[in-house]
């Protein structure tokens, strides 16, 4: 390509020259565009290599799945199985049928969502030919740490996964649930979970709890509660066994929703509140602010871009060894 830019600044008159000519304009307009997209890289010294750890890459890193996929298809399976048997057992009504199935939807969707996408993993680099004698010196005004292991100078709040063997962006936590980290490029869409399945857990037990009443409203049994579950058993014997399990799953799914809610406010991640930040985040900047940073904007994946950029270099060395061959 650069042969035929030096030899023809203008369009050439050779028919074949021309179709070449044509391809080379259009290729520089891609690369312009994908350009423009692209975010700065990290701070840091040598080339970045597509190393991402134990995570899995599909679609030109439109896709980072976890070390363990089998984790996601178990979770999958434990809101799915109740859930098909509550609407074959439980579900009367079309409406509630509706709203039950949305709900599913919308758990599951962001339990997929969240697991599928990248976290916020930083690329790692070389190891340097000069280890860095500290560990953390301060930048831009901002401290930051050298990773050892990544071989690069982390930004705030950025942390490494052992299980992943990843820096993250604002790294939360490993999630065992999702098999994967939990950071700032897909915080958002956790969170969306958490809230989602409380909600269908407690539209679960409420419905179970409704059908387990009128299942023991023609009982004679004078013991309400012995009445309650022994029609149930005979009417609908599948509600108590949903209802016991649901519970447990909104005490664990709840929890951790209320929790993460109080993180949010608070602008803390779980890693620094379980490790580092005692009272009030140095990242506090009031309620509002703290959630408009957590679910407004996105910060552009640097797996996605690193992937697409060493794509688009081989490509242009296989279309620069055709041009050899051509002239």
């Amino acid at each position: 390509f650069h042969i035929l830019r030096a030899l023809s600044p203008a369009p050439p008159s050779s028919i074949k020259l021309q179709f070449l000519y044509f391809i080379v304009k259009m290729e520089d307009v891609d690369s312009i565009q994908h350009d423009e997209c692209e975010e700065p890289a990290i701070e840091s010294s040598g080339e970045q290599l597509e190393d991402f750890g134990e995570t899995t890459i599909f679609c030109s890193g439109d896709i980072v799945m976890g070390p363990d996929v089998r984790v996601l298809s178990c979770s999958v399976t434990m809101i799915s199985i109740p859930m098909l048997l509550f609407l074959i057992f439980i579900v009367q009504h079309p409406a509630t049928l509706a709203f039950s199935i949305v709900l599913y939807i919308v758990s599951i969707g962001s339990l997929l969502k969240t697991a599928s996408t990248d976290p916020g993993i930083i690329p790692k680099r070389p190891a340097p030919e000069v280890t860095p004698a500290e560990y953390e010196r301060v930048i831009d005004g901002k401290t930051r740490k050298w990773c050892t292991t990544c071989h690069i100078w982390r930004p705030e709040r950025t942390s490494h996964c052992q299980d992943c063997n990843n820096c993250v962006l604002r790294f939360d936590h490993h999630c065992p649930w999702t098999g994967t980290c939990i950071g700032k490029r897909n915080y958002r869409y956790f969170v969306a979970f958490l809230a989602s399945t409380s909600i269908l857990a407690v539209f679960v037990c409420v419905f179970c709890i409704v059908e387990l009443i009128n299942a023991s409203s023609d009982e004679e049994d004078d013991n309400y509660v012995s009445r309650l579950f022994s029609g149930a058993s005979r009417r609908h014997y599948i509600a108590p066994i949903i209802l016991l399990y649901t519970l447990c799953i909104l005490c664990c799914v709840g929890g951790l929703c209320c929790y993460h809610t109080s993180l949010i406010v608070s602008n803390k991640t779980t890693h620094e509140d379980l490790k580092y930040t005692k009272g009030r985040s140095p990242f506090d900047q009031g309620g509002k602010n703290n959630i408009k940073e957590v679910f407004v904007g996105m910060v552009p994946s640097q797996v996605a871009a690193l992937i697409r950029s060493k794509e688009r270099e081989r490509k242009d060395m296989g279309h620069s060894a055709e041009m050899s061959n051509i002239l």
